[in-house]
């Protein structure tokens, strides 16, 4: 587990305790980012983990029975996975972009952590950058597509189960 200190005062990964997030930190040696690399992938595997078999419940579904701008995009993603490519974009019609955005954040981090040491680097290369910028326009689009669908348009607002 990164950023956890071991008796010897080191992080599990290698490297100063802190030096984990610290982006100003000196470069770690190519060993030590690899294991942080593929901690960081891990993480992110496990946090995909729920959404992918369905084990996810909607915190804002749950608590405000209330479709949120986000909404149904779980359910869109399952069904792009299972093939049904119409109905996930019944479902959430910004489903694909929304999963292109996450995927490369997703891989931003794991190379900005390869070649940098520390994921929150990932802000730092053209790549990241870039990233963001589409991150903001995806979410403007869904927070558009939400409002639109409260209008009564496109099919009106996801039903919330």
């Amino acid at each position: 587990m990164a950023g956890v200190v071991g008796m010897n005062g080191r992080d599990v990964a290698g490297g100063a305790p802190g030096a984990w997030w610290d982006t100003e930190a000196p470069r770690p040696d190519a060993s030590r980012r690899a294991l942080r690399a593929l901690a960081v992938a891990g993480v992110w595997a496990a946090a995909m983990a729920p959404m992918v078999f369905g084990w996810q419940r909607c915190t804002v579904a749950a608590l405000l029975h209330h479709p949120c701008p986000g909404c149904g995009m779980t359910r869109a993603a399952l069904l792009l996975l299972d093939g049904h490519v119409v109905e996930s974009l019944r479902m959430h019609a910004l489903a694909v972009p929304v999963l292109a955005v996450w995927a490369l954040f997703m891989a931003s981090t794991v190379h900005a952590t390869w070649t940098a040491g520390s994921p929150l680097a990932f802000y730092k290369a053209r790549l990241g950058r870039g990233v963001l910028a589409a991150m903001v326009v995806v979410y403007a689009a869904a927070l558009a597509l939400w409002l639109l669908r409260w209008a009564g348009l496109f099919g009106g607002p996801v039903p919330v189960y």
